[in-house]
């Protein structure tokens, strides 16, 4: 049975994070020009970020024709003010997505499966109603699954600090062989769906033999030196940022348990650089393959595996942002130009300055194609 993804969850949403927020004062700008970051960036810096709480703390990269420059900001005693923080590390939510399509990408290199395939003879159990995925719906939001599986309600609402902390792999296979109710038909249109990203990870951990964890240190992280990345926590405990509410108040993290390629990876401005480089490389045809276009949004723009696509200014550019209730992400890269952009945060997602995180790494890499 099909029916339209249900808003209540986004109502709910809205309703528990978004309510009796905070409004701030302009900080004072006592930002540094820096080696790359000249006063047209640290400008823009504080634009987008004056509002924010005192205890924010961002991370930003820019890379300009292959080259990185790193560049830290703190929020404290209402000054923005420079810090050093490329290898402090952040939640990323949904850049994670990235790095779950390049697990893909990589099975598909090797032969161990192709991206038209289906995931049912990967999994020891049928999806409710006989329902048939493939692995590239997964990667592209194109599966008819809603966003979220629609049993999270009571999560939403009674764990709401960490919502899909006690959703685990039972839980999810109930979901998907007793509940499930799609969206729409798989194949026929865009709905972005954590459910689909975590399914997609889930569902490599079957054919790999290794948890999501041991397949990004094997595939990404290693490879491509990203020493401080992880889905584990106490690897990186004392590099870790806390991260705030709506109201600057340090908040819990996120644990994604089942669903964790959906968005449990942590990680810094100076890894996020590597993995950046790394699409630059012509011949990293793993990487290559999640910026081939496989789907048309007419509002979106392109979508790859993982990757959003974006046409501007006779550039193609492939972003993805992410949050979770503690942080806000953003990534943007130029593969034609080398030039890319990473801005993490400890900006609540459910805040209503997280947007201007967004804003804030387009107009970085703007910066840097005038």
């Amino acid at each position: 049975m099909k029916r339209q993804y249900p808003l209540i969850l986004l109502a709910l949403l809205f309703s528990f994070f978004g309510c009796g927020q905070k409004s701030f004062s302009p900080a004072e700008n006592q930002l540094e020009t820096r080696n790359g970051f000249f006063s047209n960036q640290t400008d823009t810096l504080a634009k987008y970020l004056d509002k924010m709480p005192n205890g924010t703390q961002i991370a930003c990269a820019i890379i300009q024709d292959s080259v990185p420059y790193f560049y830290g900001i703190l929020r404290e005693a209402d000054q923005l003010q420079t810090v050093e923080n490329h290898e402090a590390v952040y939640e990323i939510g949904s850049i994670s997505k990235v790095m779950t399509a390049s697990l893909l990408a990589n099975q598909v290199q090797k032969g161990k499966i192709q991206l038209s395939d289906l995931i049912s003879p990967h999994l020891t159990y049928q999806l409710k109603d006989k329902v048939e995925i493939s692995f590239q719906q997964l990667a592209n939001h194109t599966s008819g699954l809603p966003r979220v599986p629609t049993d999270m309600v009571q999560d939403i609402i009674f764990n709401r600090s960490n919502p899909y902390k006690n959703y685990d792999t039972t839980r999810l296979r109930k979901y998907l062989t007793e509940k499930l109710e799609m969206a729409s038909s798989p194949g026929t249109v865009f709905g972005y769906s954590n459910l689909g990203a975590g399914l997609l990870g889930f569902t490599l951990e079957q054919i790999s033999g290794q948890t999501y964890e041991s397949m990004l240190q094997d595939a990404i992280f290693k490879p491509y030196q990203m020493l401080q990345s992880t889905t584990n926590r106490d690897i990186i405990k004392e590099r870790l940022i806390e991260g705030r509410d709506m109201n600057g108040k340090v908040t819990a993290n996120w644990d994604l348990t089942a669903l964790a390629g959906a968005g449990a990876v942590l990680s810094s401005t100076q890894d996020l650089v590597q993995f950046a480089l790394a699409q630059f490389d012509a011949n990293n045809h793993v990487l290559a393959l999640t910026r081939e276009q496989t789907y048309q949004h007419e509002d979106l723009g392109g979508v790859g595996l993982g990757w959003m696509i974006m046409n501007k200014n006779d550039s193609q550019l492939y972003w993805h942002n992410g949050g979770t209730g503690g942080y806000k992400a953003f990534m943007m890269i130029d593969p034609a130009t080398q030039n890319g952009v990473v801005v993490l945060s400890n900006c609540s997602a459910f805040s209503d300055q997280a947007p201007k995180i967004d804003s804030l790494g387009q107009a970085l890499l703007d910066s840097l194609n005038k």
